[in-house]
Order: C-alpha cells, then sequence, then structure tokens
C-alpha cells in the first residue's frame, strides 16, 4: 500500500502526538548534529512539521525557529 502525501502527514501526526518532551529534544539534536544530516538532506523534519509542538525551554537557549522556519511551532500559537 502506498500512502500519499496527505495521509503520510496524518499519521506522522499521530506519531508526533505519542513522542514525549525528552525524545523531541533528543530529535531536535540529533539532527542538528553530524548523524542527522540524512533527515536534513530530506526535508522530513520541515516537510510532516515533526518537531513543531517541542517546547522551547526544552531547547538550552538554541531556537528552533531558527533552524526550522518553515515550521509553525505551538509555541507561537500561544
Amino acid at each position: 500500500m502506498i500512502l500519499n502525501d496527505l495521509e503520510k502527514y496524518e499519521l506522522i501526526k499521530i506519531y508526533r502526538a505519542q513522542l514525549s518532551n525528552p525524545e523531541l529534544y533528543v530529535i531536535f539534536f540529533n539532527v542538528l548534529s553530524r548523524f542527522g544530516k540524512k533527515w536534513l538532506q530530506s526535508d522530513f523534519i520541515n516537510k510532516y512539521d515533526f518537531i513543531k509542538n517541542i517546547p522551547f525551554e526544552y531547547c538550552d537557549g538554541y531556537d528552533p525557529k531558527h533552524y526550522f522556519p518553515s515550521i509553525k511551532f505551538e509555541e507561537d500559537e500561544y
């Protein structure tokens, strides 16, 4: 079965909702490290808003908006 882009996005939303803040923290810094090169090249983080619900206070002074400006973060909605 092949999913279209909308179906993929909806599935990622379900996965993203299951991630804890510490898990999002690890993903954020992993993507910024040399280990995240393939994630950045494939643009999965931006395409699927994968870290849109990371609390900014979890980022140790790093601003996720600086690295991923196309994501509409939930933190900005409040």
